[in-house]
């Protein structure tokens, strides 16, 4: 059995990039404004398909290539990278629960938010709890792009 390394754990290496690696720069960005990038209706379908039609992080089926949100897998506050390769179709509530944090720190604020504790217990405050020794009804599942790799917890 192929060892997987740390840098193929990618949502990009989980998907089919046939379609998105031929797309030029202009079928991809549509403009930049106000700090954010705004992708063509063309990329945002090609993503979802690439996808398979889900999300990268939890594996919920979006309906439609507009009920994607376009995640930055590497996010813009560690490093500006608008490339295909780190930019991710993701659902709205793991976009918003994943944020500018890095993969591991979201991994556990997506358990603690499909948890019973979810919206009760923030995820630092379930961390600084687990530190201490007490358990907690949180389990923490590899990603839906993870399993796809064949990752296990």
């Amino acid at each position: 059995m192929n060892e997987i390394k740390n840098q193929d754990i990618h949502p990009s290496n989980a998907r089919d990039n046939t379609e998105l690696s031929k797309m030029q720069p202009s079928e991809i960005y549509k403009v930049y404004e106000k700090g954010s990038m705004k992708y063509t209706a063309k990329f945002r379908r090609a993503l979802w398909k690439a996808h398979d039609k889900k999300c990268a992080y939890c594996g919920d089926e979006l309906e439609s290539y507009t009920d994607i949100h376009i995640d930055h897998f590497i996010p813009k506050a560690k490093e500006v990278n608008e490339s295909v390769s780190n930019l991710i179709c993701s659902c709205s509530r793991c976009n918003s629960v994943k944020r500018h944090f890095d993969i591991e720190h979201f991994k556990f604020s997506l358990a603690v938010s499909r948890s019973v504790l979810g919206g009760i217990v923030q995820p630092n405050v379930a961390k600084k709890i687990l530190d201490v020794g007490v358990d907690l009804p949180i389990t923490v599942e590899p990603f839906h792009f993870e399993k796809l790799l064949g990752v296990t917890a």
